[in-house]
């Protein structure tokens, strides 16, 4: 039991019990002394010179400080060993100051809208904004998405590929596009009936089947006819042809299916005319009728030639390629001998090119007639 003796309180052990009240003439404050992990109020404590147990004791002298702000503040530089796991909410209040350690960890990302073209540590955001009209941006800028005001994202539609294949340009209705194409699976109906086709031919094609129905006269429609049949009326088309004067008609075939045609008279003349006029004077030998032309051969189509002169004599008549080349044989003629032929279309004599047309009398005799021929 504490005992009094002159003022003093004593403990058990006849310590005096004291109750500080000021240190060095300051006042304590009332809260000076607090439960332990308690904090005091902000009221005058006595100063504590002391460290942590377990801890290497640092006095003032051993730490070192950085000043940091303006104006500078000295901050203890600390190392914290075991980093403290903080849960719940955590309520900082004032400037918090924090120094890069090593990089890379700041980031940017302070571009505004269609401002600029994005930098290297620049963060990205695909975000829309709402316009009533299209916007315009500006080449190479970092944009926004568009939007209408009811939410819908704006889209331009302008399909240039199809399956990583470049497409033609479209072309209007009933023109025949160019280039690739977008391929359709369609069927064909008519009145709710689907097409049908049949497939003929090497190789194989697929045709659609049709079948018209109605006259030209009544409908104006035509009428399907089978090959080899007698149609009776007759309806539809038929192979027309239209003459010099603008005249439609039809055209006729024989009873093979092959056209029947009547060839027109031509304007000019496909031959040209020359004379066979040579004398008695003129000996025997070579007769050349038709000069040859380099380049170019002497076809005879129709030729009338006579002998005369001859008196009691004969000769032989021989039709030549030139000077040299025989066309036949050596015909015996006696006075009025002659030979003829009418144009059937194809050339009786042909000389080779540069060659003429001779005729070699072997008695001198003469020789009368035309001859009709082309030259080319």
């Amino acid at each position: 039991m504490p005992q009094s003796n002159q003022g003093f309180t004593l403990d058990t052990y006849y310590n005096a019990n004291t109750d500080i009240q000021a240190v060095a003439g300051v006042a304590l404050g009332a809260s000076a002394v607090v439960a332990y992990g308690s904090t005091p109020a902000a009221v005058n404590v006595p100063a504590v010179n002391a460290y942590v147990t377990g801890i290497v004791p640092i006095s003032i002298n051993d730490a070192s400080f950085t000043n940091f702000g303006s104006p500078a503040v000295s901050a203890l530089n600390t190392y914290v060993v075991n980093p403290v796991t903080v849960t719940g909410s955590v309520t900082v209040t004032g400037t918090v100051s924090v120094t890069q350690g090593t990089s890379p960890w700041v980031v940017g990302g302070n571009l505004t809208n269609n401002n600029a073209a994005p930098s290297s540590n620049n963060i990205g955001a695909l975000i829309a904004v709402a316009n009533a009209a299209a916007p315009t941006w500006t080449e190479g800028d970092q944009v926004l998405l568009s939007e209408d005001l009811s939410g819908r994202l704006r889209t331009l539609d302008d399909v240039s590929y199809w399956n990583h294949v470049a497409l033609g340009s479209p072309s209007a209705w009933g023109t025949a596009p160019t280039g690739n194409v977008i391929g359709v699976n369609a069927d064909l109906f008519a009145g709710g009936t689907g097409l049908t086709t049949t497939t003929a031919g090497s190789p194989a094609v697929a045709s659609l089947n049709v079948f018209i129905t109605g006259s030209e006269a009544a409908s104006g429609g035509g009428y399907q006819y089978v090959t080899g049949t007698t149609p009776s009326p007759v309806y539809g088309t038929a192979a027309l042809g239209i003459d010099v004067n603008g005249e439609v008609h039809v055209l006729n075939t024989d009873t093979y299916g092959n056209q029947e045609f009547t060839p027109a008279a031509p304007a000019t003349s496909q031959f040209s005319f020359a004379v066979i006029n040579v004398a008695v004077g003129a000996g025997s030998g070579n007769q050349t009728i038709i000069a040859g032309v380099g380049g170019k051969t002497v076809r005879i189509f129709e030729m009338d030639v006579q002998v005369s002169g001859l008196g009691a004599s004969s000769s032989t008549i021989t039709f030549k390629d030139g000077t040299s080349t025989a066309l036949t044989g050596p015909y015996f003629a006696l006075n009025g001998w002659s030979w003829s032929r009418d144009n059937n279309g194809d050339p009786a004599f042909t000389t080779t090119s540069g060659n003429g047309f001779v005729i070699n009398n072997s008695t001198a005799a003469q020789l009368s007639g035309y001859v009709k021929y082309q030259q080319s």
